[in-house]
């Protein structure tokens, strides 16, 4: 990523998150809700009390705030400093404009680096080889991040181009298996498919139970080839 991608980016989120920004796609998270928990669990199994990075913050800054209730020691970064300054002031600890490409940190730092929706912004080969560098050994990355196969969720994305920057990429199979040249092990788990055929029922008695069965529909696509199809990739990297 060059320093032009970088402005674009930076001036994208800060926009963004001085704004309401993507609140109009809320709606659609209600597929992910499979991926959030499960993305928890590993925080959850993997962060308490443990040196842990948050790379690519955001506004919210949710995984420290839920690293930092289980007695993790947590850091984040981001390259909006709109973001930072929220962060800083709202949860204190050490949050720092960065770029995700070129970290200030000790190699061998964090027990844990993990983000939501931040390597689809970046050169992926530049940003494994980070995180790897800045893991302590046995460390692990968790990240959740979009899958840019699915033909429909594209179109989406091409009908829709104020939501995003012109340098974001959603991962692809050739992303996910250059993640095992900097990580001894890479493991991917796949979310929301056809759970999005619950989002019309999200506020009605109705969602749980649709939502469950298309849980279970998902379980037996995502055996086959189709789980390429998904909207979502949780990905567990370790050193």
């Amino acid at each position: 990523m060059d320093e032009d991608s970088l402005i674009r980016e930076r001036a994208f989120h800060n926009q963004i998150f001085s704004t309401e920004g993507r609140a109009k796609v809320g709606r659609f998270y209600a597929a992910a809700e499979g991926a959030l928990t499960f993305y928890s669990l590993l925080l959850r199994k993997n962060g308490p009390k443990r040196e842990c990075l948050e790379y690519g913050c955001g506004l919210e800054a949710n995984s420290s705030r839920f690293l930092a209730k289980l007695g993790a020691k947590v850091h984040g970064i981001d390259i909006s400093d709109v973001a930072i300054k929220v962060c800083t002031d709202s949860i204190g600890g050490d949050f720092r404009v960065m770029d995700a490409h070129k970290m200030s940190f000790s190699d061998q730092t964090f027990d844990l680096v993990c983000g939501s929706g931040i390597l689809h912004h970046l050169d992926l080969a530049k940003a494994y080889s980070e995180v790897a560098r800045v893991l302590r050994p046995n460390g692990k990355a968790i990240f959740l991040e979009p899958m840019g196969h699915n033909p429909v969720f594209n179109l989406y994305r091409r009908l829709s181009p104020e939501l995003r920057t012109v340098d974001e990429h959603p991962l692809k199979v050739r992303d996910l298996r250059l993640a095992r040249k900097y990580f001894r092990d890479a493991k991917f788990h796949f979310f929301a498919l056809s759970t999005f055929a619950a989002v019309p029922f999200r506020n009605t008695l109705l969602f749980a139970p649709v939502g469950r069965l298309c849980s279970l529909a998902d379980s037996l696509l995502f055996t086959t080839p189709l789980k390429l199809w998904a909207w979502i990739v949780v990905m567990e990297l370790s050193n």
